[in-house]
């Protein structure tokens, strides 16, 4: 009886050290590459809105290289994710990297050999903004593609985690960087010798991070994914609005996501740069510890719901968008805890189900 006991304990013991996704080999390769490169993203955030305030001592130009970021972004991120349905996550991921790769390494050349333009801000802020509308749902269907379903939650949280944390530890080591070799005084409507410095090597620092997720993702074998329903692609667009439009909580969440980033996120986004370059005698490591600041309330946020009991079904829609750190957690909370008796097809799950069928 005792070793029957004993048998059937190091059975559960086996199996739910087989639930780790980290014993995963490809999802492994996944983590590391990813929690690099966002690390490296974070030098890249921080040196963009300051170089722009470097270069024309304007908060209207910060606000522009931003907005051409962002609004692409946000435009065709629903392109991307019909696309990713279509085709491999891993291949979508390799080609984002490598094109913001290249953008990155001209940028941060050009910022060495003091040539840097504002027009060069505008055309990497847009090469960026257009290689992560593609980026973002490929690596959130690519989780499910390498770790087994009872995986799947863990290995979000851990790929969430890792992300906060770069957003944690990354903005103040680059506003450190970039104040550190600022090498003159900015005056207003131009730059002092050497003063681009400091973002030039940040940015090299992020190209750096992406030549190691390009390698890690080179490495991984599964994550290939199956070609998607034929439908074609602005139906495809077309129905998931309808179904986002007829589900009150996504609709009134998007809403709010809208809402908040229209009048919170953009307003800071904007203004810590500037009120660091003209206010704080720290400036660019002011800028950097104020993002680090945000990134640790964000982190702490995601601690407290992880703590939290799981939301009933009736009530999961307005419990995840009340709880949740962020707008992508509040969507994967609603992907966990809606009803059962969902729509066969949702813009937010097509991806991950699809790869989950496929998951090994």
């Amino acid at each position: 009886m005792t070793a029957e006991v004993a048998g059937q304990a190091g059975a559960t013991a086996t199996v739910v050290r087989s639930r780790s996704p980290l014993r995963s080999r490809d999802f492994r390769l996944l983590w590391v590459g990813e929690a690099v490169s966002a690390l490296g993203d974070q030098f890249a955030l921080v040196a963009l809105p300051w170089l722009a305030r470097l270069l024309t001592g304007s908060a209207l130009a910060v606000g522009f290289v931003l907005a051409v970021m962002a609004i692409p972004r946000a435009v065709l991120m629903v392109v991307g994710g019909v696309y990713v349905d279509r085709h491999s996550p891993r291949t979508v991921m390799l080609a984002s990297n490598a094109l913001r790769l290249v953008a990155v390494t001209a940028l941060g050349v050009a910022l060495l050999a003091g040539a840097a333009q504002l027009w060069m801000l505008y055309a990497f802020a847009l090469v960026f903004g257009v290689a992560d509308a593609f980026f973002f749902p490929a690596q959130n269907a690519i989780v499910p593609a390498l770790v087994g379903r009872a995986q799947l939650r863990q290995a979000n949280g851990l790929v969430q985690g890792t992300m906060q944390l770069s957003v944690l530890a990354g903005p103040a080591i680059a506003g450190l960087l970039v104040a550190a070799l600022a090498g003159g005084t900015a005056a207003r409507g131009g730059v002092a010798s050497g003063s681009t410095t400091g973002p030039g090597l940040a940015l090299l620092v992020d190209a750096a991070t992406f030549l190691v997720s390009l390698a890690t993702l080179a490495l991984i074998r599964g994550g290939a994914g199956r070609p998607g329903a034929s439908e074609p692609m602005l139906d495809a667009i077309r129905t998931g609005a309808s179904f986002v439009w007829r589900t009150p909580s996504l609709r009134f969440g998007v809403g709010l996501v809208m809402a908040v980033n229209l009048l919170i996120v953009g307003p800071f986004n904007v203004g810590l740069p500037v009120l660091a370059y003209s206010r704080l005698p720290e400036g660019a490591a002011a800028y950097g510890l104020l993002l680090s600041a945000m990134g640790g309330g964000a982190l702490l946020g995601l601690v407290a719901g992880g703590l939290l009991p799981p939301p009933r079904p009736r009530g999961s829609g307005r419990s995840c968008l009340r709880f949740s750190p962020s707008p992508v957690a509040a969507s994967r909370c609603w992907r966990r805890c809606r009803p059962p008796a969902s729509p066969s097809w949702s813009p937010l799950s097509s991806g991950q189900r699809r790869a989950t069928r496929t998951s090994p």
